[in-house]
C-alpha cells in the first residue's frame, strides 16, 4: 500500500478535524492535498480560510500535518507553506496530544531549513527553553 494511501486512511479512520459539520468538506480537502504533498492546491484552499489554526481531535494542527506527511524531496514546499502559515499568524508553539510540535515533526522528517524557521518563531526558544 501506498504510504500516503496508509497516512489517509490512518487519520480519516482515528482523527476528524475539530470544526464545525459544515465545514468539514473543506477541511477535509485540504487534509487530502497535504497527505498527497500537493503544496500549490493546499495553500490555494488554504487561502480560502479565515482561519487556518483549525486542528483536529487530537490537537494536530495544519503546519503539523504539512511537516509530518510531505516528503523529504520537498522541503521547499513544506518551507514555504510553513512561512505563509505562520504569516497567517499560527502558533508553532502547539502541542498535540503526543507532546510534539511542529518542529519536532519538521526535524523529524529532516526538515532543517523549516525546522529553522520555526525554531525562530518559538516561544520555547526565545526563553531558551530548549
Amino acid at each position: 500500500m501506498d504510504l500516503s494511501v496508509g497516512i489517509a486512511m490512518m487519520f480519516k479512520n482515528y482523527e476528524r478535524f475539530s470544526c464545525e459539520k459544515h465545514l468539514q468538506k473543506e477541511w477535509m480537502e485540504i487534509f487530502n492535498s497535504i497527505v498527497k504533498a500537493d503544496a500549490v492546491t493546499t495553500q490555494h484552499l488554504l487561502e480560502k480560510q479565515s482561519d487556518v489554526s483549525v486542528k483536529t481531535n487530537l490537537k494536530t494542527t495544519i503546519l503539523m500535518l504539512i511537516c509530518q506527511s510531505f516528503p523529504a524531496n520537498k522541503e521547499d514546499d513544506v518551507y514555504s507553506l510553513a512561512l505563509y502559515l505562520l504569516n497567517r499568524g499560527v502558533n508553532v508553539d502547539e502541542v498535540d496530544v503526543f507532546g510534539k510540535t511542529a518542529i519536532h515533526y519538521a526535524e523529524g522528517n529532516g526538515f532543517s531549513k523549516t525546522t529553522k524557521l520555526l525554531l525562530s518563531c518559538a516561544l520555547i526558544h526565545q526563553f531558551n527553553l530548549v
